[in-house]
């Protein structure tokens, strides 16, 4: 089960890095449901994405504050109930973000679960 959540977790990680990384660096050029998004609300996004990779990995890898790994888990699930919401607003298959946000409560449950024992 801990391979399957290091799978899990080094995936969503660079998942997050990438399309954070990406609004980051270009917050005006966005596409899809981030079309006509203020740069300012991209960026936030983007950030959010950015520290979220960092911590689905660095504090259990590191085991300083791991209980933050499950936290950033959760965080990572809330944001993409947000992505869902507004997917689904757009008229867009809100599939992808249904999937990483069932990803990151599987990770976030995987870790809580291995704390507690």
């Amino acid at each position: 089960m801990n391979v399957l959540l290091w799978i899990v977790q080094i995936g969503l990680a660079a998942l997050f890095a990438l399309t954070g990384g990406q609004k980051l660096l270009d917050p005006v050029v966005t596409e899809g449901v981030l079309a006509g998004t203020a740069p300012a609300v991209v960026i936030v996004i983007g950030v959010l994405e950015v520290m979220a990779s960092l911590g689905l990995i660095l504090p259990w890898l590191t085991n300083i504050l791991p209980k933050l790994t499950p936290t950033a888990a959760a965080g990572s699930a809330l944001l993409m109930v947000g992505a869902v919401i507004a997917q689904i607003n757009n008229g867009t298959s809100p599939l992808l973000p249904a999937v990483v946000c069932i990803l990151a409560a599987f990770v976030a449950y995987g870790r809580i679960a291995r704390l507690l024992s």
